[in-house]
C-alpha cells in the first residue's frame, strides 16, 4: 500500500495514475463520493456534524482492502478533519487501520496548490475547504505533524512545487 498526501492541487491524482501503470497497481481514490454522496453536501456546508463527517470519510476509506497506490488515506481524514487533532488521533488508534508501507506527502505551495485547483475542478469548488487559506494552512500543519513524528509509517516528503516529471522521480527513487 503507497499512499500519497498533501492538500488539494498536489498533484496526487496524476501521480497516483503515473505510479499505478508503473507498479501495475490499481488506484483508490478518495473520498469515494459514489459510495457516500452525503460527503459532498457536507463540503458544500449543509448539515452533517463534523464528527460524523470524520467517521464517514474514515468508513469509506476503510472498506477498500490493499494492495493499491492511494490517493489519499485515512492521513487525509486527520488533517481535513473539523475535531480537535488529538480526538482524531485517538479514534485511529482505536480502530487500528492498516498501516501502508510508504506515505508519500507531496508538499505544495498554497498559490500553485489553488491554481491545480482551480483548473481541475472548475466550477465544483468547495469554498469551505478549497479557497479558505486559514484552513489549508491548518491541515497543512496537520499534515505537517504526522510528517514530523512519521505517524502510522513511514513518510517521505517530496516537493512538490517542481515539475511533474521530478516530482515522479523523486517518488520513484524512494520505491
Amino acid at each position: 500500500m503507497i499512499i500519497l498526501e498533501g492538500i488539494d492541487g498536489a498533484g496526487k491524482t496524476t501521480l497516483a495514475n503515473l505510479l499505478s501503470k508503473e507498479l501495475k497497481l490499481p488506484v483508490k481514490s478518495f473520498p469515494n463520493y459514489e459510495n457516500i454522496p452525503a460527503i459532498k453536501k457536507y463540503f458544500r456546508g449543509e448539515a452533517l456534524t463534523d464528527i460524523g463527517a470524520f467517521l464517514m470519510l474514515l468508513g469509506d476509506i476503510l472498506s477498500e482492502e490493499g494492495p493499491f497506490i492511494g490517493d489519499r488515506y485515512y492521513f487525509s481524514t486527520i488533517a481535513y478533519a473539523k475535531i480537535p487533532l488529538f480526538k482524531a488521533f485517538s479514534i485511529i488508534e482505536t480502530i487500528n487501520p492498516p498501516k501502508p508501507e510508504k506515505v508519500f506527502y507531496i508538499d505544495v505551495d498554497f498559490d500553485i496548490a489553488l491554481e491545480r485547483t482551480a483548473r481541475k475542478r472548475g466550477e465544483e469548488v468547495f469554498e469551505n475547504y478549497d479557497k479558505n487559506i486559514a484552513f489549508l494552512k491548518e491541515v497543512k500543519s496537520r499534515y505537517d505533524l504526522m510528517f514530523q513524528y512519521q505517524y502510522r509509517g513511514t513518510w517521505i516528503k517530496i516537493d512538490g512545487n517542481k515539475s511533474l516529471d521530478e516530482v515522479y522521480e523523486q517518488i520513484i527513487s524512494h520505491l
